[in-house]
């Protein structure tokens, strides 16, 4: 893959991404999941407005992010 058609897919998944946001009403972050296909044509696969809030029970980065986000939020 090129350089070029890497910024290509780069700036249509950041556009696609903000466009989800703005459809469903979201306030202040979501997680959207791509898919590229065989041709490098971006799909979205999945959408979550809470993605830091899937704890699995064992300390991971996501919950560590969240809780320093709240911080931040709190301070």
């Amino acid at each position: 893959v090129t350089t070029k058609l890497k910024q290509k897919i780069y700036d249509l998944i950041s556009e696609t991404a903000m466009d989800v946001f703005s459809v469903i009403g979201a306030k202040d972050f979501l997680e959207v999941e791509f898919r590229l296909d065989e041709d490098n044509n971006p799909y979205v696969i999945d959408v979550n407005t809470s993605p830091f809030l899937m704890l699995t029970g064992r300390k991971n980065i996501s919950s560590d992010l969240y809780r320093k986000i709240i911080q931040a939020a709190i301070d």
